[in-house]
């Protein structure tokens, strides 16, 4: 797996603050909290899904993960979770394991990142 460097969408970092209550915790934070939980849950269902061959949860969680990462301005993992999700509605298992074995660099990458917004955000 290759790390890659992932800088989060300022627009849409900015949307989500746009919907942050005055005094109540950090929104922000708090969707990021949920991304991080679900996208792992996400990604060792996709990772057991591709090894049974079951394209049509791949093309399910595919789909999630992809709009998660869009929600909180990780655009390239979403970009590459479409693909997949397009491998799998496509019926192309083949074509679904060789773009999921990009996304695990580009997650780990947009966790990296999103650790430093978390401290970003405490400081």
């Amino acid at each position: 797996m290759e790390y890659v460097d992932i800088t989060l969408d300022q627009e849409a970092l900015g949307g989500l603050r746009a919907l942050q209550a005055p005094g109540q915790p950090s929104l922000l934070l708090r969707v990021m909290d949920l991304f991080e939980t679900s996208a792992a849950k996400l990604m060792a269902e996709l990772d057991q899904h591709l090894a049974s061959g079951d394209i049509e949860a791949i093309t399910r969680a595919a789909h999630t993960l992809k709009s998660s990462s869009a929600n909180i301005g990780a655009t390239q993992l979403a970009e590459q979770a479409k693909a997949v999700e397009m491998c799998g509605r496509a019926q192309d298992l083949a074509g679904c394991r060789s773009e999921a074995g990009r996304l695990k660099g580009l997650f780990e990458g947009t966790l990296v990142a999103v650790a430093a917004l978390r401290a970003q955000e405490a400081g």
